[in-house]
C-alpha cells in the first residue's frame, strides 16, 4: 500500500493527505477546498498522528498535465541521509452501514425530535444512502446538502417533489465546480468579475447558495451555446430573480436559444427569463439546445442518474493509482449508458495519457470532442499532447480554440503562450501572458509569464 503524510498547504491553510503512487510528485488528496490551493503554495507536515513533527518542509504544488495537484518533493533522493520506515498494521473498516443507521429509522420520535437535518458528509451514493436522502427529503424538516448529499441531488436521485425552500446547500467551490463539469479557474474568473461568487458561508471559506448553483448552471448553458460572458449577465440575473427555488433536481434546468433571444425552461414551461414572458415550446430543428448539465440529452432519465452516478464513481477512484482499473470500469458504464458523456470520455483519456498511452488517450479527447464540441477541457488536452510532441503550431490552434471556448481557463493561455514563443510569435504570445496574470497572479508559473513580458 503506498504511504501517506498528513501535511497543510500554506498559505491558505488547507489540510491534506500526501500519498505516494510511486512517482517523483505523489498525490495530494482530502483537501477541503481545493479552490485555495495554486501551484508554487508550500506544503509542509501537519503532525497529526503524530508521526513526524509539524513543519517539517515536504515541497511545492504542482498540478499534473491532467490537472491533478500533486507535491514537487525538496528532497533530493541521491543525498537522503536518514530513512525512517513505518509499518501499518491496517484499521477495521465498516462494512455494514445497516448497523449504523437504516432510512426506515428516520421516523418518530427520531425524526420528529430533529430541528434540522444535515445531509451528506460520509453518506456515500449506495442505494442505502439513497434511501436516507430519500427519507430526510420526505420528512420536510429544514435540511442542510453538503458532500454526497449534493452528489445525489446533482444526478437527480431525489425523485420525489419535495418542498426545497427550506433546503441550505453548501457546495465550496472545488465541489461546485466538479459537479458542475466547470473548472476552478473559471468560477474564480467569474467570481472575481463579479458575475457569479459564492454568497455563503464564512469570509475565507465561502460556499455556493442553491440560488448560486441555480445561475452557474444557467451559465454553464449558455456557455455551451457559445454566448459571451457580457450578454450572460442580464439573463443570468433575471433568471436567479425568478427561480427562488425549483420543484426538480437544478440538472434539469436548461438553457435553449431561438432566433437568437434566450429562453430557459424548468418542469413548469418555457419562459424569457429577462421578461419572465411565458413562451410556447415549439420544438424544430432549427431550434438550438443545450441541456444545462454534463450527461447527453438522449438516453432516458433512468439510464442519465446511473450513468452520472458511474461518472461519479470513477472520478473517486481514478485519484488513487491503485483503484484506476476500477475508475475505467466505472467510466465505461458511464459511456455505456449515456455514449454523450464527454466529462467521462475526457478522463478516459486522462487515465490513458497518466499510464503513457498516448495514442488511445488521443483517441478519447476526440470522441469526448464529437460529444460535446464546446468542451474545454478535451480541447485543450489535445493541445498539451502536441506542446509535448513538439508540434506547436498544431498545439497553438488546440489552444486558440480552447480560450474561445473557455476565457477563463489560464493554464490554457499560458501553453497557448508558450507555442506562440516557440514559433517566434512573441507579440501574439504577450496577450495571453498578460491574461494568464490576470486568472493567476501568484507562484512560479506567474513569475515566469511577468519574466516573458519583461524580456
Amino acid at each position: 500500500a503506498a504511504s501517506s503524510v498528513p501535511a497543510l498547504i500554506q498559505p491558505s491553510g488547507q489540510s491534506a493527505l500526501i500519498t505516494g503512487d510511486n512517482t517523483a510528485a505523489p498525490m495530494i488528496g482530502f483537501l477541503e477546498n481545493a479552490d485555495l490551493v495554486r501551484p508554487g503554495d508550500r506544503v509542509i507536515s501537519s503532525g497529526d498522528g503524530e508521526v513526524f513533527p509539524p513543519g517539517l518542509l515536504i515541497g511545492q504544488v504542482a498540478a499534473d498535465p491532467a490537472g491533478r495537484l500533486r507535491v514537487r518533493l525538496s528532497a533530493d533522493f541521491e543525498r537522503l541521509e536518514f530513512l525512517r520506515v513505518l509499518r501499518h498494521h491496517g484499521t477495521e473498516t465498516v462494512s455494514d452501514p445497516g448497523g449504523i443507521v437504516a432510512p426506515g429509522d428516520l421516523r418518530a420520535p427520531m425524526l420528529e425530535a430533529a430541528d434540522v437535518l444535515v445531509v451528506g458528509p460520509g453518506l456515500g451514493q449506495s442505494s442505502w444512502s439513497e434511501q436516507l436522502l430519500q427519507a430526510a427529503a420526505a420528512s420536510g424538516k429544514p435540511m442542510v446538502l453538503d458532500a454526497d448529499g449534493l452528489n445525489l441531488l446533482a444526478a437527480g436521485r431525489v425523485i420525489e417533489q419535495r418542498r426545497r425552500d427550506n433546503w441550505v446547500l453548501t457546495p465550496h467551490p472545488g465541489e461546485a465546480a466538479r459537479l458542475l463539469g466547470l473548472k476552478p479557474s473559471r468560477l474564480r474568473y467569474w467570481a472575481r468579475t463579479r458575475f457569479i461568487a459564492p454568497s455563503g458561508g464564512l469570509p475565507g471559506r465561502r460556499r455556493y447558495t442553491f440560488e448560486d448553483l441555480i445561475s452557474l448552471r444557467a451559465a454553464k448553458g449558455l456557455l455551451d451555446l457559445g454566448v459571451p460572458l457580457r450578454r450572460m449577465r442580464a439573463p443570468v440575473e433575471a433568471l436567479r430573480a425568478s427561480l427562488p427555488t425549483l420543484a426538480r433536481p437544478v440538472t434539469e434546468l436548461r438553457v435553449t436559444q431561438r432566433a437568437g433571444a434566450l429562453v430557459v425552461t424548468d418542469e413548469a414551461g418555457t419562459f424569457d427569463p429577462v421578461t419572465g414572458q411565458a413562451l410556447l415550446d415549439f420544438r424544430i430543428d432549427a431550434l438550438t439546445e443545450a441541456v444545462v448539465r454534463t450527461l447527453h440529452p438522449h438516453p432516458t432519465d433512468a439510464q442519465r442518474r446511473a450513468a452520472y452516478g458511474h461518472y461519479l464513481e470513477g472520478c473517486r477512484l481514478d485519484e488513487d493509482e491503485t483503484t484506476q482499473e476500477l475508475a475505467v470500469a466505472a467510466y465505461e458504464r458511464a459511456i455505456a449508458l449515456d455514449p454523450g458523456l464527454s466529462n467521462a470520455l475526457t478522463n478516459l483519456g486522462n487515465l490513458s495519457y497518466r499510464r503513457d498511452d498516448v495514442d488511445t488517450a488521443v483517441r478519447w479527447y476526440e470522441r469526448a470532442l464529437a460529444a460535446d464540441p464546446l468542451q474545454p477541457e478535451a480541447m485543450y488536452n489535445l493541445g498539451f499532447v502536441a506542446l509535448e510532441a513538439g508540434r506547436w503550431r498544431s498545439a497553438a490552434e488546440r489552444f486558440e480554440q480552447t480560450v474561445a471556448i473557455d476565457p477563463g481557463f489560464a493554464d490554457a493561455h499560458f501553453n497557448l503562450a508558450t507555442a506562440y514563443e516557440r514559433l517566434g510569435e512573441r507579440a501574439r504570445a504577450r496577450p495571453h501572458w498578460s491574461a494568464y496574470l490576470d486568472l493567476e497572479p501568484t507562484g512560479p508559473l506567474a513569475d515566469h509569464a511577468r519574466a516573458q513580458l519583461r524580456s
